[in-house]
Protein backbone atom coordinates (compact mmCIF):
# COMPACT_ATOMS: atom_id res chain seq x y z
CA UNK A 1 0.00 0.00 0.00
CA UNK A 2 1.44 3.37 -1.03
CA UNK A 3 1.98 5.95 1.65
CA UNK A 4 -0.87 8.42 2.03
CA UNK A 5 0.12 12.05 1.85
CA UNK A 6 -0.41 14.50 4.71
CA UNK A 7 -2.75 16.57 2.55
CA UNK A 8 -5.10 13.63 2.13
CA UNK A 9 -4.97 12.80 5.84
CA UNK A 10 -5.65 16.40 6.81
CA UNK A 11 -8.59 16.53 4.40
CA UNK A 12 -10.27 13.62 6.13
CA UNK A 13 -9.02 14.51 9.61
CA UNK A 14 -12.15 16.54 10.54
CA UNK A 15 -14.26 13.47 9.80
CA UNK A 16 -11.84 11.37 11.84
CA UNK A 17 -12.03 13.77 14.79
CA UNK A 18 -15.82 13.68 14.61
CA UNK A 19 -15.66 9.86 14.46
CA UNK A 20 -17.76 9.55 11.33
CA UNK A 21 -15.26 7.61 9.17
CA UNK A 22 -15.23 3.92 8.39
CA UNK A 23 -13.05 1.51 10.32
CA UNK A 24 -10.63 1.13 7.39
CA UNK A 25 -10.22 4.88 7.04
CA UNK A 26 -9.77 5.19 10.76
CA UNK A 27 -6.92 2.66 10.71
CA UNK A 28 -5.23 4.47 7.84
CA UNK A 29 -5.36 7.77 9.69
CA UNK A 30 -4.10 6.27 12.93
CA UNK A 31 -1.19 4.55 11.17
CA UNK A 32 -0.28 7.82 9.53
CA UNK A 33 -0.46 9.71 12.81
CA UNK A 34 1.97 7.31 14.42
CA UNK A 35 4.62 8.33 11.92
CA UNK A 36 3.71 11.96 11.21
CA UNK A 37 4.23 14.51 13.96
CA UNK A 38 2.86 17.39 11.88
CA UNK A 39 -0.45 15.64 11.38
CA UNK A 40 -0.63 14.74 15.06
CA UNK A 41 -0.23 18.41 15.97
CA UNK A 42 -2.90 19.34 13.43
CA UNK A 43 -5.24 16.79 14.94
CA UNK A 44 -4.60 18.13 18.44
CA UNK A 45 -5.43 21.65 17.22
CA UNK A 46 -8.70 20.37 15.76
CA UNK A 47 -9.64 18.58 18.95
CA UNK A 48 -8.79 21.67 20.99
CA UNK A 49 -11.28 23.67 18.93
CA UNK A 50 -14.07 21.24 19.75
CA UNK A 51 -15.52 22.43 23.08
CA UNK A 52 -17.99 20.06 24.60
CA UNK A 53 -20.74 21.71 26.63
CA UNK A 54 -20.45 21.52 30.38
CA UNK A 55 -23.03 19.09 31.62
CA UNK A 56 -23.40 20.94 34.91
CA UNK A 57 -24.06 24.19 33.09
CA UNK A 58 -26.63 22.49 30.88
CA UNK A 59 -28.39 21.01 33.92
CA UNK A 60 -28.31 24.40 35.66
CA UNK A 61 -29.72 26.12 32.60
CA UNK A 62 -32.50 23.51 32.36
CA UNK A 63 -33.23 23.96 36.04
CA UNK A 64 -33.38 27.75 35.69
CA UNK A 65 -35.66 27.43 32.65
CA UNK A 66 -37.95 25.07 34.56
CA UNK A 67 -38.10 27.47 37.51
CA UNK A 68 -38.92 30.38 35.20
CA UNK A 69 -41.69 28.40 33.53
CA UNK A 70 -42.98 27.29 36.93
CA UNK A 71 -43.01 30.87 38.29
CA UNK A 72 -44.64 32.13 35.12
CA UNK A 73 -47.37 29.49 35.42
CA UNK A 74 -47.91 30.33 39.10
CA UNK A 75 -48.03 34.05 38.30
CA UNK A 76 -50.59 33.41 35.59
CA UNK A 77 -52.73 31.39 37.99
CA UNK A 78 -52.48 34.13 40.62
CA UNK A 79 -53.36 36.77 38.02
CA UNK A 80 -56.32 34.67 36.86
CA UNK A 81 -57.51 34.24 40.46
CA UNK A 82 -57.20 37.98 41.14
CA UNK A 83 -59.01 38.82 37.92
CA UNK A 84 -61.75 36.33 38.81
CA UNK A 85 -62.12 37.87 42.26
CA UNK A 86 -62.32 41.36 40.76
CA UNK A 87 -65.00 40.23 38.30
CA UNK A 88 -67.00 38.57 41.09
CA UNK A 89 -66.74 41.73 43.24
CA UNK A 90 -67.78 43.87 40.28
CA UNK A 91 -70.73 41.56 39.61
CA UNK A 92 -71.80 41.65 43.27
CA UNK A 93 -71.41 45.43 43.36
CA UNK A 94 -73.54 45.69 40.24
CA UNK A 95 -76.22 43.42 41.69
CA UNK A 96 -76.16 45.38 44.97
CA UNK A 97 -76.43 48.69 43.11
CA UNK A 98 -79.38 47.52 41.05
CA UNK A 99 -81.31 45.40 43.55
CA UNK A 100 -80.55 46.98 46.93
CA UNK A 101 -79.61 50.65 46.74
CA UNK A 102 -82.63 52.16 44.93
CA UNK A 103 -85.40 52.34 47.54
CA UNK A 104 -88.95 53.57 47.55
CA UNK A 105 -91.36 54.09 50.44
CA UNK A 106 -94.01 51.48 51.08
CA UNK A 107 -97.44 53.18 51.00
CA UNK A 108 -99.44 53.00 54.19
CA UNK A 109 -101.72 49.96 54.26
CA UNK A 110 -104.05 49.74 57.28
CA UNK A 111 -104.55 46.03 56.51
CA UNK A 112 -100.85 45.34 57.09
CA UNK A 113 -99.70 48.17 59.37
CA UNK A 114 -100.67 49.20 62.88
CA UNK A 115 -99.06 50.63 65.99
CA UNK A 116 -98.93 48.25 68.93
CA UNK A 117 -98.15 49.22 72.51
CA UNK A 118 -96.20 46.55 74.35
CA UNK A 119 -95.56 47.53 77.92
CA UNK A 120 -94.22 51.08 77.74
CA UNK A 121 -92.94 50.80 74.18
CA UNK A 122 -94.57 51.58 70.86
CA UNK A 123 -93.96 49.37 67.83
CA UNK A 124 -95.02 49.53 64.21
CA UNK A 125 -96.30 46.08 63.24
CA UNK A 126 -95.98 45.19 59.56
CA UNK A 127 -97.52 42.04 58.08
CA UNK A 128 -95.79 42.34 54.69
CA UNK A 129 -92.63 40.56 53.50
CA UNK A 130 -91.11 43.26 51.29
CA UNK A 131 -89.65 45.61 53.89
CA UNK A 132 -86.05 46.70 53.33
CA UNK A 133 -85.80 48.87 56.42
CA UNK A 134 -87.46 51.81 58.13
CA UNK A 135 -86.88 55.52 58.63
CA UNK A 136 -87.95 56.99 61.97
CA UNK A 137 -87.96 60.51 63.36
CA UNK A 138 -87.72 60.91 67.12
CA UNK A 139 -90.57 62.88 68.73
CA UNK A 140 -90.53 66.59 67.98
CA UNK A 141 -92.67 69.34 69.43
CA UNK A 142 -95.20 71.09 67.19
CA UNK A 143 -97.83 73.70 67.98
CA UNK A 144 -98.13 75.91 71.02
CA UNK A 145 -100.28 76.09 74.13
CA UNK A 146 -103.23 73.74 74.06
CA UNK A 147 -102.25 72.65 70.55
CA UNK A 148 -98.77 71.61 71.60
CA UNK A 149 -98.06 68.00 70.61
CA UNK A 150 -95.16 65.54 70.57
CA UNK A 151 -95.21 63.85 67.21
CA UNK A 152 -93.13 61.07 65.69
CA UNK A 153 -92.86 60.02 62.05
CA UNK A 154 -92.01 56.74 60.43
CA UNK A 155 -92.13 54.98 57.07
CA UNK A 156 -90.91 51.69 55.60
CA UNK A 157 -88.76 51.23 52.51
CA UNK A 158 -88.63 48.51 49.88
CA UNK A 159 -86.32 47.72 46.96
CA UNK A 160 -86.14 45.19 44.14
CA UNK A 161 -84.44 42.63 46.36
CA UNK A 162 -86.97 42.84 49.18
CA UNK A 163 -89.89 42.90 46.74
CA UNK A 164 -89.03 40.02 44.40
CA UNK A 165 -86.34 37.88 46.02
CA UNK A 166 -86.54 38.27 49.80
CA UNK A 167 -90.07 36.79 50.11
CA UNK A 168 -88.83 33.51 48.60
CA UNK A 169 -85.86 33.25 50.98
CA UNK A 170 -87.59 33.68 54.31
CA UNK A 171 -90.54 32.20 56.12
CA UNK A 172 -93.16 34.75 57.03
CA UNK A 173 -94.20 33.38 60.41
CA UNK A 174 -94.65 36.57 62.41
CA UNK A 175 -95.25 40.23 61.64
CA UNK A 176 -92.24 42.52 61.56
CA UNK A 177 -92.05 44.74 64.66
CA UNK A 178 -90.26 48.09 64.34
CA UNK A 179 -89.44 49.81 67.62
CA UNK A 180 -90.59 53.45 67.71
CA UNK A 181 -89.80 54.52 71.25
CA UNK A 182 -91.57 55.12 74.57
CA UNK A 183 -95.29 55.52 74.07
CA UNK A 184 -95.44 58.13 76.86
CA UNK A 185 -93.08 60.39 74.86
CA UNK A 186 -95.40 60.60 71.84
CA UNK A 187 -98.85 62.06 71.32
CA UNK A 188 -99.24 61.24 67.64
CA UNK A 189 -97.40 58.95 65.24
CA UNK A 190 -97.52 59.79 61.54
CA UNK A 191 -96.74 57.50 58.64
CA UNK A 192 -95.26 58.81 55.39
CA UNK A 193 -92.07 59.73 53.60
CA UNK A 194 -90.20 62.79 54.82
CA UNK A 195 -86.93 64.45 53.89
CA UNK A 196 -84.45 65.09 56.68
CA UNK A 197 -83.05 68.16 54.87
CA UNK A 198 -84.56 71.35 56.37
CA UNK A 199 -86.85 69.00 58.25
CA UNK A 200 -87.98 71.31 61.05
CA UNK A 201 -88.86 74.18 58.71
CA UNK A 202 -90.98 71.85 56.57
CA UNK A 203 -92.87 70.01 59.31
CA UNK A 204 -96.25 71.72 58.65
CA UNK A 205 -96.01 70.89 54.93
CA UNK A 206 -94.79 67.36 55.62
CA UNK A 207 -97.66 66.55 57.99
CA UNK A 208 -100.20 67.45 55.31
CA UNK A 209 -98.88 64.57 53.19
CA UNK A 210 -98.72 62.05 56.04
CA UNK A 211 -101.23 59.73 57.68
CA UNK A 212 -101.77 59.72 61.46
CA UNK A 213 -101.68 56.04 62.48
CA UNK A 214 -101.77 56.36 66.28
CA UNK A 215 -102.91 58.88 68.87
CA UNK A 216 -102.49 58.78 72.61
Amino acid sequence: MSKISCNVIQDIMPLYVDEIVSEDTKKLVEEHLKECEDCRKEMEKMRAKIILPNKKKINQAEKELFQKLKHRLINRRIAAAILGAILVCALLAGVYTILVLPKEPIPFDPQKMEVEIVGENAYLSYAGSDSAGSVFCNPVTVGEGAEKREIAMVYLNRNLWSTYIQPHLQEQNEDEMIYLGKAADMDIIYYGKFDVENFYEKIPEILKEMTPIWKK
